[in-house]
C-alpha cells in the first residue's frame, strides 16, 4: 500500500499531493494495524470533500488490509460499496479532466485492487479482466506524465512479473530489462 509521491510532480486540480500528510497517517495507521484509527480518519476526510474519491480509495485499502490480516470476508459487502462508491468518483474525475494522469492511476489501481481482491476467492477471470483493464489505464497515466514515479512502479512491477512468469520466451527479454531498469530509475529518484 505504499505510495511515491514523487516531489517533480506538478499539482493538478485533481491531485493526491494536496492531501499527501492525511494519507501518508492513514498508510500509517493502517500498517500498524491501528484500523479503526485509519477508518476513522479516511471517513471523515470523506465527509469534509465528497467529491474527492482519494478518501474513500484509501478506506477501501484499509477494509482489505483488515480482511487479508483477521482472514475475514466480515467487511465484504462494505469494500464492494466503497468500491462502486470509488469507481464512479474516479470515472466523474476523469469525465473532467480526461487528462489528469492521476485520475487514470487511481482508478487503474481501484480495478488492480478489485482483482487481486477476488482472487483470493478463486475468481480467475475477474481478476485477470480487472488486472489488465488497472494496467491499461496505469500505462496510459505513465504515457501522461513520465515524470510522476507513482505511475511507473506499478505496469514496471506488472511487466518485470509477465516478463519473468514467460522467461523462456526470448521475445520477452526486452521487456524484463525495460521493467528493471524503470524500478531501479524510481528508486534512485525517490531517494
Amino acid at each position: 500500500m505504499s505510495v511515491v509521491f514523487a516531489p517533480a510532480i506538478a499539482e493538478t486540480p485533481f491531485s493526491p499531493v494536496s492531501c499527501y500528510s492525511m494519507i501518508d497517517s492513514g498508510i500509517r495507521l493502517t500498517l500498524a494495524q491501528e484500523y479503526p484509527s485509519a477508518i476513522t480518519l479516511f471517513k471523515e476526510e470523506s465527509r469534509k470533500a465528497p467529491e474527492n474519491p482519494i478518501f474513500s480509495y484509501f478506506l477501501l485499502l484499509v477494509y482489505e488490509s483488515m480482511m487479508i490480516d483477521y482472514e475475514s470476508q466480515e467487511w465484504e459487502k462494505t469494500f464492494d460499496s466503497l468500491y462502486e462508491t470509488t469507481e464512479r468518483g474516479f470515472q466523474r474525475v476523469l469525465k473532467r479532466e480526461p487528462k489528469n494522469p492521476w485520475g487514470y492511476y487511481f482508478l487503474g489501481n481501484l480495478y488492480a485492487t478489485q482483482g487481486i481482491h477476488t482472487l483470493r476467492f478463486s475468481n480467475y477471470l475477474n481478476f485477470t479482466q480487472k488486472v489488465f483493464k488497472g494496467m491499461r489505464l496505469l500505462q496510459k497515466a505513465m504515457a501522461l506524465d513520465s515524470t510522476n514515479l507513482d505511475v511507473y512502479l506499478y505496469p514496471s512491477l506488472y511487466q518485470f512479473a509477465k516478463a519473468e512468469l514467460f522467461r523462456y520466451l526470448p521475445l520477452l527479454e526486452e521487456d524484463r530489462q525495460e521493467a528493471m531498469d524503470r524500478i531501479e530509475m524510481i528508486h534512485l529518484r525517490s531517494q
